[in-house]
């Protein structure tokens, strides 16, 4: 049991995803923090940027964090030119969102006030490029991107990482996978308690985490098996083409330098954990265990809303 003086643990309501149709999410529970991991809007334009945080300064939660998705443009200023020429929209109005009290993180932390404790909140909005011809998706880095996609790295003391983007391999649609190679390695350095994104609307859901050997070779093996080539095409090929290319399954197989190697690494460390923490009463090596919550509110199309928010003590 915890000490009696144990802080009381925090209520988390995350969000993400939910394009201009935020009305139409139902039943938000109340809480201490609530998280909006992006793609407030479907356009992207000042005026459904404003409307969606006229919105979330409504809600009752004391304090709200948010960062910007790939459909809200009007935030990066790379994409904002666009954004104005495809709404016609005059880009030299003043056209500043009013957060209010709102967290708007975009590469930069907040720590909050909990009681007798501190959370700290880092938020980031790039994603690794989608389409090249597409020219308003907001904060996209492209292919073999050299160097960090932001300016700087996640801060050592974060409890809580945000980004829209998914880390590689975790709720990003494998063997699709979309998600961020970059963000996997800052969710590694901070080992967050709680890592909250969104942008893959099919990923939706929540996943216990541990950074220990067996988290990282269940990685490697995904990113053995992932599919290959630019972001964009992936997603299109059948059944054979995994079957016969470069004979990947006969591979993994017959070989134990492959994934084979891998998934044992996966159960050896996994019941090691099991064996030393819950028999022997031994203290895992780790940083500290999270969660990862993926909270998307819109279905696989983008069309309507399905899903509320998921909700997390911390």
């Amino acid at each position: 049991m915890p000490p009696w003086d144990a802080p009381r643990p925090s209520l988390l309501v995350c969000l993400s995803d939910t394009h201009s149709q935020h009305r139409s999410v139902d039943e938000i529970p109340d809480g201490d923090l609530l998280i909006h991991a992006g793609d407030l809007t479907d356009l992207g334009t000042p005026e459904q940027i404003q409307e969606a945080a006229d919105w979330l300064k409504s809600l009752p939660h004391r304090y709200k964090v948010v960062v910007a998705g790939n459909h809200d443009g009007w935030l990066d200023a790379g994409v904002r030119g666009r954004i104005a020429e495809i709404n016609g929209i005059d880009e030299g109005v003043d056209a500043r969102i009013d957060w209010g009290g709102i967290c708007y993180l975009q590469n930069s932390s907040v720590t909050l006030e909990f009681g007798s404790r501190t959370l700290t909140v880092h938020g980031i909005p790039q994603i690794p490029q989608l389409e090249p011809h597409v020219t308003i998706h907001a904060f996209q880095y492209p292919p073999y991107h050299v160097g960090l996609p932001w300016p700087t790295n996640p801060p050592a003391e974060t409890d809580i990482l945000v980004s829209h983007s998914p880390p590689l391999h975790h709720g990003d649609l494998f063997p699709n996978s979309i998600g961020c190679a970059h963000l996997l390695e800052a969710a590694w350095r901070v080992k967050p308690a709680l890592y909250v994104f969104g942008h893959t609307h099919a990923g939706r859901g929540v996943e216990r985490v541990y950074y220990d050997d067996a988290q990282r070779a269940w990685e490697m093996m995904l990113h053995r098996r992932r599919e290959g080539g630019m972001l964009w095409a992936r997603g299109e090929r059948g059944w054979s083409w995994w079957l016969f290319r470069r004979w990947s399954v006969v591979r993994d197989l017959v070989s134990v330098c492959w994934a084979w190697r891998d998934a044992v690494r996966v159960v050896v460390g996994s019941l090691a954990g099991v064996i030393w923490t819950r028999i022997w009463g031994g203290e895992r090596p780790l940083g500290r265990e999270g969660w990862m919550v993926n909270p998307a509110c819109m279905d696989v199309r983008g069309q309507r809303i399905v899903a509320g928010p998921i909700v997390v003590d911390l």
